[in-house]
């Protein structure tokens, strides 16, 4: 009897520690998943700022080839008009 609790005990024992070890696994793996998960979050936010820099640099560009347009037309219309005054 003492012989059949005790098989029985270190069975159990042996399952617990089974559980512990299956769940350490599982622990240590969803701990570097998340170090990977974390590390490609700062990656991307590094990126995004970088994106964002390269944003507000490309919006200063379009503004001020938009003013040398309006100038350039400007320009163009002041020289048809001297032609038209020209030609008459």
């Amino acid at each position: 009897m003492t012989r059949a609790r005790e098989e029985s005990e270190r069975a159990a024992e042996s399952r617990v520690q089974r559980i512990r070890d299956q769940h350490a696994a599982e622990l240590s793996e969803l701990e570097r998943a998340e170090r990977t998960l974390q590390e490609r979050c700062s990656e991307l936010k590094g990126r995004l700022g970088e994106a964002e820099g390269e944003s507000v640099r490309l919006q200063g560009l379009v503004r001020q080839k938009e003013k040398e347009l309006a100038h350039l037309r400007a320009v163009n219309e002041q020289l048809v008009s001297e032609r038209s005054g020209l030609a008459e």
